[in-house]
């Protein structure tokens, strides 16, 4: 991974995501799995993070709205055909709604 954030390793993919190690869901940082019906003392090696506990979540940080070049209008409420009140898709991006 790359640099470090408050503790966590933090890392930028070649798609421009961002990339952070996290504790794994599904063993709570284990990295084993235990299931209710089997005998006492016995597990599994995790199958999502590999027994390592933690694993990687990709992510792309929100830098403001993606503007399109197709939009001209934009209403409130949606349907096969959008009706009621609408605005100009530059006032849209500017912050403003229906």
């Amino acid at each position: 991974m790359g640099i470090t954030e408050g503790g966590a390793n933090v890392s930028e993919t070649p798609k421009g995501e961002t990339q952070i190690l996290i504790r794994c869901g599904d063993c709570s940082g284990t990295g084993l799995y235990r299931d209710v019906d089997w005998p006492e003392g016995v597990a599994v090696v995790c199958q999502t993070c590999g027994g390592s506990g933690g694993r990687v979540f990709k992510y792309t940080p929100f830098k403001g709205i993606v503007t399109r070049t197709d939009i001209k209008r934009v209403y409130r409420k949606p349907g096969r055909h959008p009706t009621g009140p609408s605005i100009s898709y530059r006032k849209f991006v500017e912050g403003k709604t229906p």
